[in-house]
């Protein structure tokens, strides 16, 4: 009875007393402290101990960083070709540059021209980098493109066509801008209803495109909006508020072919606006949707309607119950990922155009994908995990094999965008960001080695490591980083690597001399 008394003595004190963070050396608690507890009384102590940095690095694993990158609403994303770093722009008409690996705000583009020592006069609405990520161009609200040095943030032209009445690059707002394959030519698009190629190298207009069929000579009669290079990069598509999607020769500007379905009024490829394309990874089908609920797969080289996709669940037999915002093959061309405002996320069979599933949440009653309207999907480029973010200010990851729900991760309000590090092809590295406060968020989602880490400390943590592991989360609180030496480093050796690596990075411990 007097041990127990003594064991539950000095267990109340180290629980209670316990706080041995220290900037330096690491100090243990002293042998004998230890040597007086039972041996489970001991994992009950070392388990409380770190209790606190247990929840923090559970709380904190998946966000590396938030940056308050602009003053308002985020309208792109864009990353460097060599996933170094990526660019962002804002309503607040400014374009900046970070660091991929910190998050830390490298520069800051600005027009000389421009008091304000800003990128644009109005909202900057889009950007493409070079293949070579030795240059982008960025397009705005104020009818300019513009062409930067990545390296330095130097304006190297803005580009302009005489037939403009301003001399800008459109005449109306510059819905996006692209960069070739072979980074030769950049193709913008306009509320303008035009499209047009410029030499990548001078900045110089090649050719507007044009429609035959269009008495004012423009590519549609309404705004248009950029879908995609073909693989080989000859070809592009547009698609438009005109209700029409037409292939392009990305050479010579000539007009290939429009799609149209018979069925609709008006002849044209879906009876509403359509923004969202996707050719498949052998060029051989297109896929296209739209504001009007529906899919459509046509034959890319001749223009024929395929199919129409069909949720059987649905009355009217459309893909889905409101306007469709996003379409995406799966890398191996399998299958076909849609997203919408009814807040649902479907997979579809490629070949036959059957409904496989609809992503569901569990956490959500209906079944549904997200609580509100889906503003972006992205598919890995492994082709595992499909990633959404919505209106509900959530960003999940699913199962692309199964449609299970992996993870949710919890953005501001209105995530608009999300964007895979090129040198993450399991999609645990993406890039998001948000239309209402301006920030963006950069996560990764190593979920397998998360459960990997928690399952060592559960099952093996001994006493003297679990100091380690305090002294570091006791360190962080106060700003400063843990420096091991002697006896500490001996005992941090003793766990895992992955398990070393993983508190080094969470908890900034350092190993150095």
């Amino acid at each position: 009875m007097k041990q127990f008394c003594k064991n539950l003595s000095l267990l109340l004190v180290i629980v209670v007393g316990t706080n041995i963070a220290q900037e330096g050396p690491l100090q243990e608690l002293p042998t004998e402290t230890w040597g007086g507890l039972l041996p489970d009384i001991q994992l009950v102590v070392a388990k409380q101990m770190i209790k606190g940095a247990v929840d923090y690095m559970r709380r904190s694993l998946g966000l590396v960083y938030t940056l308050q990158s602009h003053s308002e609403r985020v309208d792109f994303i864009e990353l460097n070709p060599d996933g170094k770093t990526f660019i962002t722009g804002s309503q607040d008409k400014t374009v900046k540059m970070w660091d991929t690996q910190t998050g830390k705000w490298i520069r800051i583009f600005q027009d000389p021209a421009i008091s304000e020592n800003i990128a644009h006069n109005e909202d900057v609405r889009s950007a493409a980098f070079s293949p070579d990520g030795k240059t982008f161009v960025t397009g705005s609200n104020d009818k300019t493109v513009k062409m930067w040095k990545a390296h330095n943030g130097k304006l190297i032209s803005t580009l302009h066509d005489p037939a403009t009445h301003g001399n800008t690059a459109h005449d109306g707002i510059v819905i996006f801008v692209a960069s070739s394959p072979d980074g030769k030519t950049i193709i913008t698009g306009s509320d303008d209803n035009t499209v047009k190629i410029w030499n990548a190298h001078n900045g110089r207009l090649i050719r507007t495109l044009q429609d035959p069929a269009i008495p004012e000579n423009t590519a549609h009669t309404k705004s248009v909006f950029f879908t995609g290079f073909s693989p080989d990069g000859k070809t592009f598509t547009t698609g438009s508020d005109d209700k029409m999607v037409k292939m392009w020769d990305a050479h010579n500007g000539q007009l290939i072919r429009i799609f149209q379905d018979p069925a609709t009024p008006e002849n044209t490829t879906h009876t509403d606006s359509v923004r969202s394309v996707a050719l498949s990874p052998d060029s051989k089908t297109l896929i296209t949707a739209s504001f009007d609920k529906t899919v459509k797969m046509w034959d890319a080289h001749n223009g024929q309607l395929i199919r129409i996709f069909q949720d059987p669940a649905i009355p009217e037999n459309t893909a889905h119950t409101n306007s469709i915002r996003s379409v995406a093959f799966s890398p191996d061309g399998k299958t076909i990922t849609t997203s919408s405002f009814d807040g649902t996320v479907k997979m579809w069979d490629a070949q036959t155009g059957k409904w496989i599933r609809t992503l569901q949440d569990p956490a959500i009653r209906g079944n549904t994908t997200h609580d509100q309207g889906v503003t972006f999907l992205a598919v890995s480029f492994d082709g595992k995990t499909i990633t959404t973010s919505s209106f509900d200010g959530t960003v999940k990851r699913w199962d692309a094999q199964t449609g299970k729900w992996i993870q949710t991760l919890t953005h501001d309000p209105y995530p608009s965008f999300v964007k895979f590090s090129p040198f993450s092809p399991d999609g645990k590295t993406i890039i998001t960001g948000s239309q209402e406060k301006g920030t963006v968020k950069f996560w990764d989602l190593q979920i397998e080695r998360k459960q990997e880490v928690f399952g060592w400390i559960k099952h093996n943590l001994r006493p003297d490591q679990a100091i380690i592991i305090n002294n570091a989360y006791k360190t962080k609180l106060r700003g400063k980083k843990l420096y091991l030496k002697d006896d500490g480093l001996v005992t941090f050796n003793t766990m895992p690597e992955y398990v070393r690596s993983f508190l080094i990075e969470y908890l900034d411990i350092s190993t150095l001399p």
